[in-house]
């Protein structure tokens, strides 16, 4: 085997590949890790924060409540989808 520790002196690690992830039109280089994260939880889950990217959930409001209030709507015979007017001690509609 001539030239074989010639050739492993000489040899050179291939690099890494590097894995981008896209945000706002910049390309950011993360670590595997960081892009597994980013693949479970949504990429529209994380901001781009000082060139980083930060988890940061989005709070969903997914119904509203019906409140008693001081000045609130008034309702034709208790029927929430009838609203009769405003009054005193009427419901207003809260999100959560």
């Amino acid at each position: 085997m001539p030239g074989f520790f010639d050739a492993l002196e000489k040899f050179t690690p291939s690099r890494t590949s590097t894995t981008t992830v896209n945000k706002n039109g910049q390309s950011i280089v993360v670590s595997k890790e960081k892009y597994r994260e980013i693949l479970a939880k949504g990429i529209d889950n994380f901001e781009l924060v000082d060139g980083e990217l930060l988890f940061q959930e989005k709070k969903v409001h997914r119904h509203s409540i019906l409140l008693s209030a001081e000045k609130g709507m008034s309702f034709l015979d208790g029927n929430v989808f009838w609203p009769d007017g405003v009054k005193e001690q009427g419901h207003v509609w809260k999100k959560d």
